[in-house]
């Protein structure tokens, strides 16, 4: 008995033979080009604040609770203006306010100022924040 020629199963495109596994692997990466290009097209992969930068800043009241936010950097802006957007300041900084929370320095606790978790000694009004720096106002004990 005389074999047969084996005939290959599968689609012929521009003289490429595919079989069913080589259709599922074009079809995934034309939905991926597809998914791409549709994104970029809508305009759903430009958020828009590519150059803005931004800053997390926190006011720490101890057992009293905090409040944090994400402030938009501006140039020439000084850390205790970017606290100021979040809270009500003394000019001293002795008190600082939010809502209905509000700490004042004392004999034992005073504000101390942090940048990235680390002390910064000469404090928010001299300091220009940098995108990305997390800063913080936080009342705890005094060293001495």
């Amino acid at each position: 008995m005389a074999k047969r020629p084996r005939k290959d199963k599968g689609l012929v495109i521009f003289g490429v033979r595919m079989n069913s596994q080589a259709w599922v692997l074009f079809g995934l990466v034309a939905m991926f080009v597809f998914a791409t290009l549709g994104y970029y097209v809508t305009g759903s992969g430009d958020t828009g604040q590519a150059n803005q930068d931004f800053v997390q800043a926190t006011v720490v009241f101890g057992t009293a609770g905090s409040v944090s936010r994400v402030i938009t950097l501006e140039e020439g802006k000084s850390a205790i203006d970017l606290f100021r957007e979040i809270a009500s300041l003394s000019p001293d900084l002795s008190t600082v306010a939010v809502g209905n929370v509000s700490k004042t320095s004392n004999s034992t606790h005073s504000w101390k100022y942090y940048v990235n978790g680390a002390l910064r000694l000469d404090g928010p009004s001299s300091h220009f924040p940098v995108s990305g720096d997390y800063i913080e106002l936080r009342m705890s004990k005094r060293f001495y």
